[in-house]
């Protein structure tokens, strides 16, 4: 366990969202090709989704494109007393169980460190929407297969992190001489920042328990723990004010 957590250090929101700026400028480069700028759109999205929701690298890539592209414009006009945000949907196994199951939530559509994740997932959206992609994940390739952890790192966490490392961008968050590769990873580190920015903006236990509540699984040995179905799998739009709680200050 001690090395496991050695080898994810937190990205905290500051440096997700310069993460994401960076891609952003290499999106807006006119030279790139087309399947390049498609990889640094999926990408993009799988980043600013899994830090802003606090999920573990894996859960990620459970993101369902179908349900992305219908419902992409929800939230984007928000009723009296919400902020505009979109609906996610994970389609996976969650822990013990037997059976895929569907996870719906919110995410604001820019999160309190600046990640416009509306404007990223959008793109997500258009790309799906042009392709007629069927049954597949959000964050693929251009065949429908999903994305991997290694390849989001490779191709775009780890250069941009030891970019950002060796110009000095900010020793707090990304100190010199540590080994990059070895210590951040789509497996906690998204996760692990994010929960430590919501607490540093003093978004309270409660709601971070809430938005994490599949995690009692762990705590009860992968028994089915005791707490009602509606909070397995809520309803994202019933409990979408307390998700945004959470999202709107990552």
């Amino acid at each position: 366990m001690l090395a496991e957590k050695v080898r994810n250090l937190p990205l905290l929101g500051s440096s997700v969202a310069k993460i994401l700026e960076v891609t952003e400028e290499q999106y807006m480069d006119f030279t790139i090709s087309n399947k390049r700028k498609r990889e640094i759109t999926m990408c993009a999205g799988y980043i600013a989704v899994t830090y802003c929701y606090g999920l573990r690298g894996n859960e990620g890539m459970w993101v369902d494109a179908d349900r992305v592209r219908r419902g992409i414009r929800v939230g984007e006009i928000p009723s009296r007393n919400e902020i505009s945000h979109i609906i996610v949907s994970l389609l996976g196994r969650f822990k013990g169980e037997d059976l895929d199951r569907m996870h719906v939530f919110c995410l604001a559509s820019t999160s309190g460190s600046g990640i416009q994740t509306r404007r990223i997932m959008e793109r997500v959206a258009n790309i799906h929407e042009e392709e007629r992609t069927e049954s597949c994940p959000a964050f693929c390739d251009e065949e429908g297969f999903s994305l991997t952890e290694k390849f989001v790192e490779e191709e775009f966490l780890h250069p941009i992190l030891e970019e950002l490392q060796s110009k000095g961008w900010d020793n707090n968050a990304i100190p010199k001489g540590i080994e990059v590769r070895k210590l951040y990873r789509c497996a906690r580190s998204f996760r692990r920042g994010a929960d430590i920015t919501a607490t540093n903006m003093e978004v309270g236990e409660t709601v971070i328990n809430f938005v994490h509540r599949w995690d009692k699984y762990e705590q009860k040995g992968g028994r089915q723990p005791g707490f009602d179905m509606i909070q397995h799998y809520a309803d994202g739009i019933n409990t979408c004010p307390l998700q945004l709680r959470y999202t709107s200050n990552v």
